[in-house]
Order: structure tokens, then C-alpha cells, then sequence
């Protein structure tokens, strides 16, 4: 008995690192890993972390990523003593993270620092059928304007710059990476699309949306 208490005490240390703490690691839990949109402003991108430890918070600013129990840290990728912002999270029964305690990049950033909640990429809000990714009002990055190019509501409807009308998009007809857009059971047009970091790249758009085609990239503001 002694011995196997022995073997014990000595496997949690070397578990949990001599000062007690949870040891770090490059290994991203997979509830982690993902997209990350604000909740409250509509679904805007907010922040990215990959499977494989690495992360994205503003525009071309990648970090080395690593955790340690619920804690968080964004660090230099080319110094990985060097820490830039961390942050302990919680991630409750319906997805939604929360943040606690952030600090340096996450606490600077005025968008992340006010956000109470945030949503993966491919989950669905309440009262949508569509992915939050796509939900928002949408500006062109080649030519901004002072109203967005297109807007795909919760309500799944979507509205482009110069149409008052506002289109169907049933989430039965998003296959693959093209949405359809629809009055009734007529098909308006179609375009595919791409996100990254909150970045959409819109092609071979068709009808009402060839004008998307034209104008892509996109990016919620």
C-alpha cells in the first residue's frame, strides 16, 4: 500500500509540474479549437485558435498558442517565453464561451474585452438556422462603404446594396459552401463562399448575387 501511495504521489507531481500548477500544452482541447465570433456585436470575428496550437486575434497577428488547464496563452510566435495576452475560459452546455481574467491583447481589445459571450464558427444561434459565420452585415474591403455591400439576417434573409428586397436563404439550400437565395420557390441567385477570420471570399455568384463576385473580399465591421 505504501508503495503504490508512493508511485501516486509522484505521478501527480510530475502530472501537475513541482509547484503544484497544471503543466502547459501545445495540445488544444477540441471544445477549444475553432472560430470564435463575438455574440453580442452581431457575430463578428473576434478570435482563432487551431488544433495544431496556433492563434489569431487582428489582422495578420498569429500567435503560438498554449494551455494549461482553463488557461489561455497567446504568446510570441517567434519567442514562446515571450507571453502577449491569456485568458481562463468556460465553455457552457450550448457552446458559448465566456472569458475570465484577460489580460494584454485580449484586455486591449476593446471588441473582446466588452464581449459577455462567444460562438463557434459552424454553430447555430438561437432563432437561426444559419451558421453564425454568416450572420451580419457584410462591406466590401475593396471598396468600403458607408452601408453594407449585403446583410444575412437571423432571420435567414439576406439583402444586397441597391435591392430593397429582401431574399430567402433556406439553411436546406447552404450545400457545401454555396448558398442559394431564393423568392418563394424561385431561385434569385447563388454564390460561394469562403471564411477566414471573419474574411469572406465570395465567387461564381450568379443572378441577384454576381455583383458579390465582383466586389469580394468581405468583412463584417
Amino acid at each position: 500500500m505504501k508503495m503504490t501511495f508512493g508511485f501516486l504521489f509522484v505521478l501527480s507531481i510530475a502530472l501537475t509540474g513541482c509547484d503544484g500548477s497544471i503543466e502547459e500544452s501545445g495540445d488544444i482541447p477540441s471544445e477549444l479549437a475553432g472560430e470564435w465570433y463575438n455574440k453580442d456585436d452581431p457575430y463578428k470575428f473576434a478570435f482563432a485558435i487551431t488544433k495544431d496550437g496556433e492563434g489569431y486575434v487582428a489582422e495578420n497577428n498569429y500567435y503560438t498558442v498554449t494551455v494549461a488547464g482553463d488557461h489561455v496563452r497567446f504568446k510570441d510566435k517567434n519567442s514562446s517565453s515571450r507571453e502577449l495576452g491569456a485568458f481562463y475560459y468556460d465553455i457552457n452546455k450550448t457552446g458559448e464561451l465566456s472569458m475570465r481574467t484577460k489580460s494584454g491583447l485580449f484586455k486591449d481589445n476593446q471588441d473582446i474585452q466588452t464581449a459577455a459571450s462567444f460562438i463557434k464558427a459552424g454553430e447555430k444561434p438561437q432563432g437561426s438556422a444559419l451558421p453564425v459565420e454568416l450572420i451580419g452585415d457584410w462591406y466590401s474591403v475593396k471598396d468600403p462603404q458607408s452601408a453594407p455591400y449585403f446583410t444575412i439576417t437571423v432571420e435567414n434573409k439576406i439583402h444586397i446594396s441597391g435591392d430593397s428586397t429582401y431574399y430567402n436563404v433556406p439553411n436546406t439550400n447552404i450545400i457545401g459552401n454555396t448558398v442559394s437565395v431564393f423568392t418563394g420557390s424561385i431561385l434569385k441567385g447563388k454564390f460561394d463562399y469562403s471564411i477566414r477570420h471573419g474574411k469572406m471570399t465570395a465567387s461564381n455568384g450568379t443572378d441577384i448575387c454576381a455583383g458579390l463576385s465582383v466586389l469580394s473580399q468581405f468583412i463584417k465591421k
